[in-house]
């Protein structure tokens, strides 16, 4: 994967959703549709390590 800056990503990135990661072989339509909250809009947390030490949140619309 290459950022905006042109740089290649080199460290995982793990994404949450309701604090439980999805299955591996599931869309991401899916999860949106299973995890969405009632404002519409389906929240993640993400974080480079793999247990827990989330770091930050976004939001991003259906």
């Amino acid at each position: 994967m290459i950022g905006k800056h042109g740089y290649a990503w080199k460290k995982p990135m793990f994404v949450y959703f309701k604090n439980t990661e999805p299955p591996i072989d599931i869309s991401m339509a899916a999860v949106d549709e299973k995890n969405k909250d009632e404002d519409g809009f389906l929240h993640i947390t993400y974080s480079g390590k793999d247990s827990g030490g989330w770091t930050n949140s976004s939001a991003l619309s259906q």
